[in-house]
This record gives structure tokens, C-alpha cells and sequence, in this order.
């Protein structure tokens, strides 16, 4: 799941690195999806987050991270770029709006 997640989409991601805690959209991720659907979702999704539902990941994902107090820059408004997860969500909020 750490390829399909963080390898691919997170920029802070270093290989070798075992990191304790994980992301919120990472652990959202990892709790709603079956693997398969998270690689089909990870092949699917942009590289590039897609923002527009940045209110609804917000309330769903950032609100139960752990990093959102501390660590979260993306958050802090340091970074403009989100969590790696946070692409594969935007991706799913995304198509499973335009099926609705």
C-alpha cells in the first residue's frame, strides 16, 4: 500500500524510511479500500490533486489526521501541494460526484 500511496504521490516520501504514522488520507485510504481498489484508484488518479473538493477532504480525511496540528504545510498554508493520498481521495470524490 506504501508504493500505491506514498512512493507514487507523496513528495516527502524517501525509500528506506519507515515512518511510525502515516498521513490522514493514507490511513483513510487504507481503511476504505480494498487493495485492489486502491491500486485501481493510485492508477487512475492524476498526479496533480485535484482541489475542488478540498472542503469535503477536509472534513472527512485532514479532521483525523495526526499531522494536521504540527506537521500538515499543505494546512499551515506553508505548501501548496496536499499529502500524497490526498490525489487518489480528490480522484474518488471526484468520479464517484460525476456518477451520481
Amino acid at each position: 500500500m506504501e508504493q500505491q500511496v506514498c512512493q507514487k504521490f507523496c513528495k516527502s516520501y524517501k525509500p528506506g524510511k519507515t515512518e511510525r504514522k502515516k498521513c490522514g488520507s493514507y490511513e483513510f485510504l487504507r481503511a476504505n479500500l480494498t487493495k485492489m481498489e486502491l491500486k485501481r484508484a493510485s492508477d487512475a488518479a492524476p498526479a496533480k490533486p485535484d482541489l475542488s473538493s478540498d472542503d469535503t477532504i477536509s472534513r472527512m480525511v485532514c479532521s483525523e489526521c495526526g499531522f494536521l496540528d504540527e506537521h500538515c504545510k499543505y494546512r499551515q498554508g506553508i505548501d501548496p501541494t496536499p499529502c500524497g493520498g490526498y490525489s487518489i481521495v480528490s480522484h474518488l470524490l471526484k468520479n464517484s460526484n460525476s456518477n451520481a
